[in-house]
């Protein structure tokens, strides 16, 4: 018999969830705009970096503003990571196994920024302990976007309420494919550099993020009031 104190304690819990499901959609747009500041920041402070060759994580490597590139790392992990509790705690996940592996992805691909946010990439031919981690977590996070698209391709088109994010799910997923195929296959000092390739995924997921990640917590919303 369960204690009238656990009854008390899953209800707060619930509504706390549901209070948290409510604000996610600013969460995100709280992590997106404070990742592409701390970016820019970060750019703007160092003439002699360069955006469009040098990676995103290089940046953190500079001294003394790199830890504004950490920061905003670190927040767009953790505002991803509330989108993924937001989602997994919703009906949908009950309604479709694809829910499931969707909030899954995005709880890697939030933790893995997070993991990109305390762990420095190597310098140079350097191979460290922390800059295995670093890579694993970027190559975690990288190829998330590839398997949003495919779920959403496969599972989501029969649910009316995100069949207008399918397509555009589908051209990042693909970008973040086919254009870090081109980045690795074009020769060294190329116009296609890792920081163009980095940048144009992050804003392409950024924005994401801000319409996807919305219709996805409004079908969860309207999917558990169907079930109230």
């Amino acid at each position: 018999m369960p204690l009238p104190g656990s009854k008390v304690q899953t209800g707060t819990m619930k509504s706390t969830l549901a209070a948290l499901r409510k604000f996610t959609p600013q969460i995100n747009v709280f992590g997106a705009v404070s990742m592409v500041i701390c970016d820019g920041l970060g750019i703007w402070r160092n003439p002699s970096y360069d955006p469009l060759r040098a990676g995103i994580s290089k940046l953190a490597l500079v001294v003394p503003t790199g830890w504004l590139e950490k920061l905003g790392f670190g927040i767009l992990g953790l505002c991803i990571l509330v989108t993924a509790l937001s989602l997994a705690r919703s009906a949908l996940p009950r309604s479709s196994r694809g829910f499931i592996f969707l909030s899954l992805l995005l709880g890697l691909n939030g933790l893995g920024f997070v993991v990109i946010s305390v762990f420095d990439t190597d310098v140079g031919a350097a191979v460290t302990l922390n800059g295995i981690i670093h890579v694993a977590a970027v190559a975690m996070s990288g190829s998330v976007s590839s398997l949003f698209a495919l779920i959403f391709t496969i599972g989501f088109r029969k649910n009316a309420g995100l069949r207008p994010y399918v397509l555009y799910t589908m051209i990042v997923g693909l970008y973040a494919a086919i254009a870090g195929l081109v980045y690795l296959l074009l020769p060294d000092g190329a116009w296609f550099g890792l920081g163009l390739y980095e940048r144009t995924l992050m804003v392409l997921t950024l924005v994401w993020l801000g319409l996807v990640g919305t219709g996805l917590l409004k079908a969860a919303n309207a999917n558990s009031a169907d079930r109230t």
